[in-house]
């Protein structure tokens, strides 16, 4: 398996929100999908701080893109 680092797209956002709120639900976190949307935009919009990067498995992204 190739494993493809990238900036993270509009594409990403439903697998990463699923990704976020699972992970918000491990640790005690409740609903609260504005949370999930405010981070979505932080890492998406290149003026704020954080940065959002995605890894997935090459062959599966270029099937999907092609």
């Amino acid at each position: 398996m190739n494993i493809l680092v990238r900036p993270i797209a509009e594409r990403d956002e439903s697998a990463w929100s699923k990704l976020f709120t699972d992970y918000r639900a491990l640790h005690g976190a409740t609903g609260e999908p504005e949370i999930v949307s405010n981070a979505w935009r932080w890492l998406l919009h290149r003026e704020h701080s954080l940065l959002g990067i995605v890894a997935v498995d090459e062959k599966r992204h270029s099937r999907r893109a092609g």
